[in-house]
């Protein structure tokens, strides 16, 4: 079990650095507004990272040993909220792995609330705004 704990923990490391490039992408918009909300998300991604960074090493593992695929093509705000459901689904998963009380489950338990809470409705506004625009 503790194999795949610390694949399904590697993995979610990487879906959370390939979210943050992503963010990291989309936030030099020229409009403001979506420069500023894009620029809250990727504040959000980056601390969610720095916290599964603390979750790996509790792990014994580095970040530099974990290798992602880097996002390509245009950055949209459906694009955004697929990698960022996906995230959450993983976290859902990796988090189940964990039966016992430990610091990774308690840095996973909080990343997981933090997805649910308004980073995702900020994105799904921007897309509405966007559609409608169109």
């Amino acid at each position: 079990m503790t194999i795949a704990t610390n694949r399904s923990l590697a993995e979610l490391y990487a879906q959370a650095k390939r979210h943050e490039y992503s963010l990291s992408r989309a936030v030099n918009t020229a409009h403001p507004v979506e420069r500023e909300v894009f620029g809250e998300l990727h504040q959000e991604a980056r601390a969610r990272v720095r916290n599964l960074e603390k979750a790996l090493e509790q792990r014994n593992m580095t970040p530099e040993e974990i290798g992602y695929r880097q996002s390509t093509g245009t950055i949209t705000p459906h694009k955004l909220i697929a990698e960022r459901e996906s995230i959450s689904k993983f976290l859902g998963q990796t988090l189940s792995e964990y039966t016992t009380k430990s610091s990774v489950r308690r840095i996973l338990e909080r990343e997981h609330r933090r997805l649910s809470g308004d980073g995702q409705a900020k994105l799904e506004i921007l897309t509405a705004a966007l559609v409608s625009d169109q």
